[in-house]
């Protein structure tokens, strides 16, 4: 089993490199949400919710402290604002230490060191002291690295991006015209971020995760499904199969990801690309999964599906032995009924 660790998120797009990192290094991060420092109060939904979501597509276990804290901080930093970014460091690193203790995780870390323009060493020596006082290990994990590349990610996702830091003070400076540009206080080596994409592909680029598809889903019809695929930098990560089982209807024959690239989001964000790129020509998407995959399904917004025997005829059964459950997906609302003329 990976070991756990506690992850500060400051918020869904600095998290996405520092989580990868993490799962790559073969540990499984606990987020944790605890950011009163975000200002003012609409600013601070809007990130909070972006990482609610991201997480429940990444599957990413996420504890939620919830404190809005305009008041509390601004009356701890006002005699000193230049100097309130130790304060902001310590408020959180502290809750995130004290939850990885009451957790039972041994170590925690935080997504604050992937910006650049964070002070690195000031966040090192705090993190230090408040694993200290509550018994657990700091990770001085340097993710400025993931930078760019987590940046380019969360705008293929369509995530939330903010302007500025947090506090009410960096946004004033953010957006005063007269204001000089923030330096860089680290000097990460960029790589070049991933290109991605998603379109119709080939069974000949894709045929290692199709051959693993079809070992998954033997009777499936795979070979006259239509297949699309999400590629990054050429390489297809995820891949999905659809069938045309009867007019103005898709069957999910198969949806499958590179075992190395799991618990990112991308077979989610393939599925949400073909749920509106089909709307126009096709009214639902069935799919027929075993019961350890229903509760992905659901989240994407699949409903129990009775009448299995009218879209899925004699000679297409699965394996014995590995019984589906049918959901379906309506691919676009219906319209709203007419309102009745008054006489």
């Amino acid at each position: 089993m990976k070991e756990r660790i506690l992850l500060h998120i400051c918020c869904a797009p600095c998290s996405v490199g520092c989580i990868r990192q993490i799962r790559e290094s073969g540990m499984e991060p606990v987020g944790l949400w605890y950011n009163p420092n975000i200002h003012p109060y609409q600013e601070y939904l809007l990130r909070r919710d972006t990482l609610i979501e991201y997480a429940a597509a990444i599957d990413l276990e996420l504890i939620l402290r919830d404190e809005y804290g305009l008041r509390k901080f601004t009356e701890a930093v006002c005699g000193n604002v230049e100097n309130r970014c130790g304060y902001c460091y310590a408020l959180r690193l502290e809750e995130a230490a004290r939850t990885a203790a009451a957790r039972g995780l041994r170590a925690f870390t935080t997504t604050l060191t992937v910006s650049p323009y964070q002070n690195h060493p000031l966040i090192f020596e705090i993190g230090e002291k408040a694993a200290a006082k509550y018994g657990v290990t700091f990770l001085p994990w340097d993710f400025s690295s993931r930078y760019r590349e987590g940046q380019a990610e969360a705008r293929a996702w369509g995530m939330y991006l903010q302007k500025y830091c947090g506090c009410i003070y960096s946004e004033e400076a953010r957006f005063q015209t007269t204001a000089p540009e923030k330096p860089l206080l680290c000097k990460p080596e960029w790589p070049e971020p991933p290109r991605f994409e998603i379109r119709k592909i080939s069974e000949k680029i894709c045929s290692p995760l199709l051959s693993e598809l079809a070992d998954a889903r033997p009777g499936a019809a795979l070979n006259r499904a239509d297949l699309y695929g999400l590629l990054i930098s050429d390489e297809v990560v995820s891949l999905a199969a659809l069938l045309c089982p009867e007019p103005r209807t898709l069957e999910l024959a198969g949806l499958i990801t590179k075992a190395e690239y799991r618990g990112m989001g991308y077979a989610r964000k393939l599925l949400r690309h073909l749920f509106g790129s089909c709307g126009q020509k096709y009214d639902q998407i069935i799919v027929g999964a075993p019961g350890a995959a229903l509760p992905f399904f659901i989240r994407q917004g699949f409903d129990r599906y009775e009448k299995t025997e009218i879209l899925f005829p004699p000679g297409r059964e699965e394996t014995p032995g590995t019984p589906l459950l049918y959901y379906t997906k309506t691919l676009h609302p219906a319209p709203p009924a007419a309102k009745k003329q008054r006489k």
